[in-house]
């Protein structure tokens, strides 16, 4: 048989299917001792629903069959008192009796559950505000084709953007990155960390935004461990031709707060001018306001480095109060600064 002629067979049999008759449902309501009869709703009309702002309830109006009086004003006005049918039925329906026969709705016109009305108004708000936060770091504008997509709109009260000050160097590894996870391929790169610099091969897994930094999170194979890499540390990136066989991720290597252990109290009495920075970083429960005036901070670290280079933002505006290793760690660093700049003048 020629392609030809497979093609009118197509058409023919095409001609041949039985005009289209919508599919029911029963579904039974016992709280109200009500059924509804349901049946598929035409694609034209799902789309419209699809952008109102309470489409389950829309939906479910335009499904039922056996109960017309759902849509008339004696019933809605008359009866509940309600401006419209849709109020009407936000006063008659619990929330999961709404999910209920919006479930077998969706199953009538051949969507998995929640496929067509799962997402509310601010739900979907909600959501293209995430896309346009992932589209702040990738080239493609994902917030404006999601809401076309979904029949929605994003929300003017949340903006989320996660592309720092380094967008244009943040992006292109976050791609190459996603190609490489994609890939299961080997990535190599310039790392510049406290202990120097250092040319590095990792196996990527995973583009993680934590602590207000894009990290890569993947496999050492040279310290054959999980490792995590801030990628605005990370330069001269290439994915390989050495692909891996992806390994499977401990559930505790992906808890990363569980990296930092807060075993060691810091108590250090700060300035009142600086209580701003201690509740941007620690929030207002970290100190406590002194008889003086002074806050007296009580947190927890987990890295003397890291401590110290903190506190010594504050220059002289906090003083270190215990442990006494830490103390005696910022009286050597003080006495350095004065050999760097000098003993002030008197």
């Amino acid at each position: 048989m020629d392609k030809q002629q497979s093609k009118v067979n197509v058409i023919a049999n095409l001609m041949e299917l039985p005009e289209f008759e919508p599919e029911h449902r029963r579904v039974r309501l016992p709280r109200l001792n009500l059924v509804l009869e349901l049946q598929e709703v035409p694609y034209n009309k799902l789309v419209r629903i699809r952008r109102e702002e309470d489409a389950q309830l829309h939906l479910i109006l335009a499904a039922v069959v056996n109960h017309p009086e759902l849509r008339q004003a004696e019933w809605y006005h008359g009866k509940e008192g309600c401006a419209t049918p849709v109020d009407a039925l936000k006063k008659l329906l619990r929330m999961g009796e709404v999910e209920k026969l919006c479930r077998v709705i969706d199953q009538l016109n051949g969507y998995g559950p929640g496929s067509v009305t799962v997402l509310s108004g601010p739900e979907l708000a909600a959501l293209v505000a995430g896309a346009a936060g992932v589209g702040s770091v990738s080239p493609a504008p994902l917030a404006r084709s999601l809401a076309e997509k979904l029949g929605g709109s994003g929300t003017d009260d949340l903006l989320i953007d996660l592309s720092s000050h380094y967008r244009e160097s943040l992006t292109p590894k976050i791609e190459l990155l996603r190609t490489a996870i994609a890939e299961h391929a080997r990535v190599r790169f310039t790392y510049y960390y406290a202990k120097g610099v250092a040319e590095k091969c990792a196996e990527p897994y995973r583009i993680v935004f934590q602590w207000g930094d894009w990290y890569m999170f993947g496999w050492c194979p040279d310290a054959a461990g999980w490792r995590m890499y801030k990628l605005n540390r990370l330069t001269l990136l290439s994915v390989t031709a050495q692909t891996f066989e992806p390994r499977a991720i401990p559930p505790e290597a992906l808890d990363f707060n569980a990296r930092f252990h807060d075993g060691t109290l810091l108590r250090a009495r700060v300035a009142a001018s600086e209580c701003y920075r201690l509740v941007e970083e620690y929030g207002p429960a970290c100190y406590t306001r002194q008889p003086d005036g002074s806050l007296l901070l009580e947190i927890g670290y987990t890295n003397e480095d890291v401590a110290a280079a903190w506190l010594l933002g504050f220059g002289a505006k906090a003083e270190v109060l215990e442990p006494p290793a830490l103390r005696a760690r910022m009286a050597s660093e003080t006495q350095a600064l004065c050999a760097v700049y000098g003993a002030p003048k008197k």
